[in-house]
């Protein structure tokens, strides 16, 4: 009978608990974090084994499981756009008309959900930034969005000013060179 009595109580005991964590998720996050993080680092390992191979969507796959178990690490974002960014979205690939620019904005909606996910977003802002301001450097038929050189400038100084507004120690030096650049550039050299 006592037996019976405590698996009841533990099984009552258990039922409250995950009641309580599927209606909080972020508790569900927190006792998990540990095992979730151990996870993330495996996907980021089987996602650069995978790139490594030349098996890139195997590889984003991975990349996607890792972010979902830990998504709070700039350095994880950062990794996979990158990737798209420069590794699928480079000028030297043969690619069909519109696929870079694909990738590009595969990549930048990469690091789009980053900044909403992060309580601090200022790497991911600098990160950005510094894309469009290399992108901004190019001859207008080798960047992969298209943009003027000026349109550029403007959206990394606008990422600079948004990483200086979170406190980023090196954004406010890099929107004013942002911002002279952009006054610089113009826009006719679409």
């Amino acid at each position: 009978m006592r037996r019976v009595l405590g698996v009841l109580l533990v099984g009552a005991g258990l039922a409250l608990l995950f009641g309580t964590l599927s209606r909080q998720p972020d508790l569900w996050r927190r006792w998990l974090a540990p095992v979730g993080t151990l996870v993330a680092g495996i996907e980021w390992v089987r996602a650069d084994e995978a790139l490594r191979a030349g098996e890139n969507w195997r590889a984003y796959g991975h990349a996607e499981a890792a972010l979902r178990w830990s998504d709070q690490d700039s350095a994880g974002w950062i990794y996979y756009a990158h990737n798209l960014l420069f590794h699928e979205a480079r000028s030297t690939r043969e690619l069909k008309a519109g696929e870079r620019e694909a990738y590009a904005r595969a990549g930048l909606e990469v690091l789009e959900r980053a900044r909403a996910r992060l309580p601090d977003p200022g790497e991911i802002l600098i990160y950005e930034g510094a894309v469009w301001a290399g992108w901004a450097g190019l001859p207008a038929d080798l960047r992969p969005i298209r943009c003027s050189s000026a349109e550029a400038w403007q959206t990394a100084g606008r990422r600079f000013a948004s990483a200086r507004a979170h406190g980023h120690p090196q954004a406010a030096a890099l929107q004013a060179a942002a911002e002279e650049q952009y006054s610089h550039a113009g826009g006719a050299d679409r």
